[in-house]
């Protein structure tokens, strides 16, 4: 465990990456803050963004287009700004990252006093649209990494994200306890627009550009984007990531969404237990990239880690889904708190190992356009797990989170199956 921690300090204090993982952590820590107002905003009747006589059905629905809209903009966003920065650098695509965040911050802020779910729905679109900071920072990373480092490296942007996430919904839900001139839950867009500021001038002046260019005789950089991206796809290596991406980000995708409507509406937590309850994924990241995945990385090879890590995620969906049919029992709610964990340190290292694999199969000069791809695949599979979990919350308050259980369990199926040959093609060096 010491091990692990010191190279945890020596990753973090790497000269181009460490303002790269602060910018990471104030991002994640301020759009965290925002994640407990966010059912409140959609069901709770002392919300000024939607009328006071609407159904809980109606509710359903405009939350489930508003997160449906938003992840639509992530995956447009996540492309684009891949090749964006392969072409003209990370640093562009940070600032513009940041510059998202202060329209969510002002849009969702009007929209909350003159109550207009438009407005509000819009902006998130945008925020969507041109939030790429896990994309490019992952590609940055993957720019000074090298084959042995990168899930370490990767590893630690993971647990600086767990950081902004565990600390952004705790003030997040203390903040949405306030009423700002008789409006609730318009505090911590507040908050976010403010810090967006800050980080704006920090990215300023502490991101330095980790992409060197590309080689002025390079074909594919000239080429039009959906080249790059055929170029990626020529790779048969590609698909068999991508199928445990589509299934893995499925799952991860709608718990992670409505887990806090789920505790607000089944369990009937307020606003303060919704914000520990969201922290407590950012403690699970922490604990997962900062002991967990360093240690297992010592002694699983890759392939093994996602088998292992799909195991763990699929007994944590299970039980998650199990005894949220209970939301009268103790027990209930411990399990409910205590699967957190195994949900997500089973999205998080596979994910992780992932990206490191997807980085092996492709050049120096496409290391943005695969995340890109990767990115938006998640997006993809976000976008679809929003409109089922919307669709499922007509059936039963807990229907989104059946989505997690059937899609890991399809996915531990497959990927046992076909253990040998997956593993085969995915230890080949690439030529």
């Amino acid at each position: 465990m010491l091990k692990s921690f010191r190279k945890l300090r020596f990753f973090y204090l790497h000269r181009k990456l460490k303002p790269v993982y602060f910018t990471v952590a104030l991002s994640e820590f301020s759009v965290g803050a925002i994640r407990p107002v966010l059912p409140f905003l959609m069901f709770s009747t002392s919300s000024s963004l939607l009328p006071e006589d609407f159904t809980h059905t109606k509710r359903a629905i405009y939350y489930a287009i508003f997160l449906t809209l938003y992840k639509v903009g992530s995956a447009l966003s996540n492309p684009i700004f891949g090749v964006i920065s392969d072409l003209f650098g990370r640093k562009i695509v940070f600032y513009v990252s940041v510059i998202s965040m202060l329209i969510l911050g002002f849009c969702a802020t009007v929209a909350i006093f003159t109550n207009n779910i438009a407005l509000f729905i819009i902006g998130s679109f945008f925020f969507g649209l041109l939030w790429a900071e896990r994309a490019v920072a992952t590609a940055s990373i993957n720019d000074v990494s090298s084959s042995s480092a990168r899930i370490t490296n990767l590893s630690m942007m993971q647990f600086f994200v767990g950081i902004g996430v565990c600390l952004g919904p705790i003030v997040g839900g203390y903040l949405g306890d306030i009423v700002f001139y008789g409006y609730s839950y318009v505090t911590p867009y507040i908050f976010l627009f403010f810090v967006s500021l800050i980080l704006l001038f920090y990215v300023h002046h502490s991101i330095r550009e980790t992409f060197a260019g590309p080689q002025k005789k390079s074909v594919i950089m000239k080429s039009f984007p959906l080249k790059r991206v055929k170029v990626i796809l020529h790779d048969r290596k590609i698909y068999f990531l991508l199928m445990i991406c589509v299934l893995c980000q499925l799952s991860w995708g709608a718990y992670y969404e409505y887990i806090p409507v789920v505790a607000k509406t089944a369990f009937n937590y307020n606003v303060k237990h919704v914000g520990l309850l969201a922290s407590m994924i950012g403690i699970s990241i922490i604990f997962t990239t900062g002991f967990l995945l360093p240690l297992l990385n010592k002694y699983c090879r890759k392939f093994q880690l996602i088998k292992l890590s799909c195991a763990i995620g699929t007994i944590g969906t299970i039980a998650c889904f199990v005894f949220s049919f209970y939301p009268h029992l103790l027990i209930a709610d411990i399990a409910i708190w205590v699967s957190i964990l195994p949900i997500v340190a089973g999205d998080v290292m596979i994910f992780c190992v992932l990206i490191a694999l997807f980085s092996e199969v492709v050049s120096k000069d496409l290391q943005g356009t695969i995340v890109g791809v990767v990115y938006v695949v998640a997006s993809v599979m976000w976008i679809i797990g929003a409109a089922l979990g919307g669709v499922l919350m007509h059936w039963r308050l807990n229907g989104p989170l059946i989505i997690g259980p059937i899609s890991m369990t399809i996915l531990l199926i497959l990927l046992l199956s076909m253990s040998r040959k997956i593993e085969d093609l995915i230890s080949e060096r690439k030529k």
